[in-house]
């Protein structure tokens, strides 16, 4: 080959080349992604500017955001490590292309999730009916319109503390509708008592600790939260926001596996997503209830955006349909889950997907699963719940932003 021929063919060669990078590197953005373990690599990552912004996204703006994620202020509570920590992460096609942290020690922290723990405990039973209809539990049938009071997996709740407690399904108690103590009235005024005082964890949830009666006695009629003054409403959702419905959860999940509540939650769910580990906060005392299901869970942010995965997989992880695909979907399709509250009404904004899920729980612990964008961005700390509230609303503006792409505009929050 001539010297001329070389210098003409050689730009149509590397032109080709470049191309067929490109084309590869795309190939390899779209294909179906699930992270491998922390040992085996974990997340992929590249937060350069150049890629995120080839993935449609407005890159100043996701900067901007995950400072305030993380530099807003926390709540300080003597002897609570958590309050000192906090972090914000973006995931798009299973690429991390934007993580902050407060401090370096934060990334492997295990940030105390409060409510965030209820979305666990909800997967957690779409995969213990999925085993029933295996025949792989002790109980034959079960289903979200199950009675929560079967003397099968609830016998610690029997005499009943209130006759209406036998037609409480588990349903009603993942929309908050059941009629249990809540945890405040709409206006934030406390109503909730014994939390962390109780004589015994297990009488507490089931109404039979007479030091706090009033988890006994349900504040209004199945189903008709309308009946009691402090209840709220979530777009067209109305209900009583209990953790004490949710932490019936984890006793009745002992009974009908044979297995405490923890190491179900370990064996079926966090060890197949590869997570790290995990840890409790205050632990409601001795026995097996090590895991009290209406939060209770510290875990990383980067093992907590591998269950915001798993949901924006509608269940699925790698060539396992680890949730009934069904479970997960009917959530993206209804309205009334607070603790994964759809967009299907445009509650959570009109400029948001109608498929975004949102899971969240005090602290400003929050996160948003957009399956049709796959995109999953997550906020873990401890601020005030009325700051969070607050930045919050902020946080969805500066999401629609970033999701605009490069010529997005908006004015910077302060």
């Amino acid at each position: 080959m001539t010297l001329f021929r070389f210098f003409f063919v050689l730009p149509i060669l590397v032109f080709f080349f470049s191309l067929s990078s490109c084309e590869k590197e795309q190939e390899k953005i779209q294909q179906e992604y699930f992270p491998p373990p922390r040992e085996q690599g974990g997340w992929r990552i590249n937060t350069s500017k150049e890629f995120v912004e080839s993935l449609g996204l407005n890159y100043e703006a996701l900067q901007q955001i995950g400072k305030l994620s993380v530099f807003l202020p926390n709540s300080v509570v003597p002897g609570y490590d958590y309050h000192n920590h906090s972090s914000f992460i973006l995931i798009k096609n299973g690429w991390i292309v934007g993580e902050r942290y407060l401090r370096p020690e934060s990334k492997t922290f295990q940030q105390y999730l409060s409510s965030n723990g209820k979305s666990f405990a909800y997967v957690l039973f779409g995969i213990l009916m999925q085993k029933a209809r295996q025949d792989e539990l002790p109980v034959k049938e079960l289903s979200e319109q199950s009675k929560l009071y079967d003397p099968l997996w609830l016998t610690h709740g029997y005499p009943l503390s209130d006759p209406r407690k036998a037609a409480i399904t588990f349903e009603q108690v993942f929309q908050h509708i059941a009629g249990f103590m809540p945890e405040t009235t709409a206006d934030g005024t406390q109503v909730e008592t014994g939390r962390d005082h109780w004589s015994y964890y297990g009488d507490w949830v089931v109404g039979h600790d007479a030091k706090f009666p009033g988890t006994g006695k349900l504040f209004f009629d199945l189903g008709k939260p309308e009946q009691w003054q402090g209840s709220e409403t979530w777009g067209q959702h109305q209900g009583a926001y209990s953790s004490i419905g949710f932490s019936h959860l984890g006793i009745a999940f002992r009974h009908i596996s044979g297995h405490t509540a923890d190491n179900l939650l370990w064996y079926l769910l966090l060890d197949p997503l590869g997570f790290d580990g995990v840890s409790y906060h205050a632990p409601p005392g001795p026995g097996y209830h090590r895991w009290n299901t209406a939060g209770g869970l510290r875990m990383t942010a980067r093992d907590y955006a591998r269950f915001c995965w798993l949901l924006l997989k509608k269940g699925k992880w790698k060539n396992e349909q680890l949730v009934d695909r069904e479970w997960i979907e009917r959530t993206f399709r209804s309205p009334n889950y607070p603790n994964l509250r759809s967009n299907v009404d445009g509650w959570l904004g009109k400029e948001l997907p109608k498929d975004t899920l949102r899971i969240f729980g005090s602290g400003g612990n929050f996160a948003y699963i957009i399956p049709s964008l796959d995109l999953v961005v997550l906020r873990c700390g401890r601020t005030s719940n009325e700051l969070a509230k607050r930045f919050e609303e902020k946080f969805k503006r500066q999401l629609v932003l970033i999701l605009r792409g490069k010529k997005a505009t908006g004015r910077k929050f302060k």
